[in-house]
């Protein structure tokens, strides 16, 4: 058997699917140096999530140990129907674009305050181990239950408006070496040594 066949069998035994596993080859994506690094994953079902308790602790053991610090995450998934996914009510529910640890995006404010509304995440509630994962790490989470053909142009204004500031938002400094990762190839392997967060923003989305 290929060692990597083996390895894949030990993902998919600890709850790490497909799904899953894209996660990690996008994180060990080869970077230029020094480069200001961001991962957009698009899924069209929830993250499935071990069935043991067990299992479950350890799918996120693991994720916390790949996680990286120099790439900023967003994961646009649908939410509400296999997630418990919530804020405040139904109509509040349905406004929703997305979230992450600083606010909540809803199509309502979206032209006034496209980072979100803070005050609403409190009334947040989800069961989804990539979502709780990808905001744990200072990522965005979009709705995807609530994109529409009525109302896609906002919705993606939004998408790419809190993308964009989340990359811009926080001054990193970052020490990079050159690793030998293959008999003819290698990679940058880069570890963050400060972040500091920038002021928040006053911009808007832009009309048209």
């Amino acid at each position: 058997m290929h060692p990597l066949s083996f390895y894949f069998i030990l993902l998919k035994f600890a709850g790490f699917d497909p799904q899953s596993q894209a996660y990690l080859e996008a994180i060990d994506y080869p970077f230029r140096a020094h480069a200001v690094k961001a991962m957009i994953a698009v899924s069209s079902s929830p993250c499935q999530k071990s069935a043991s308790y067990v299992l479950h602790l350890l799918q996120k053991a693991r994720a916390a140990l790949v996680r990286h610090p120099s790439i900023q995450l967003n994961l646009i998934t649908p939410l509400a129907a296999e997630c418990s996914f919530k804020v405040k009510d139904d109509k509040t529910t349905k406004n929703v674009i997305g979230f992450n640890n600083k606010g909540v995006f809803t199509f309502t404010d979206a032209k006034k305050k496209p980072t979100g509304n803070p005050d609403l995440l409190k009334d947040l509630s989800y069961d989804d181990f990539c979502s709780e994962y990808t905001t744990g790490f200072g990522g965005n989470v979009f709705v995807l239950d609530n994109f529409s053909p009525k109302n896609k142009k906002l919705f993606t204004s939004v998408t790419s408006f809190n993308i964009a500031e989340s990359l811009v938002s926080t001054e990193k400094s970052t020490q990079c070496i050159c690793l030998r990762d293959g008999l003819f190839s290698a990679k940058n392997v880069c570890m963050v040594l400060s972040s500091q967060p920038k002021p928040p923003t006053t911009r808007r989305l832009q009309k048209g």
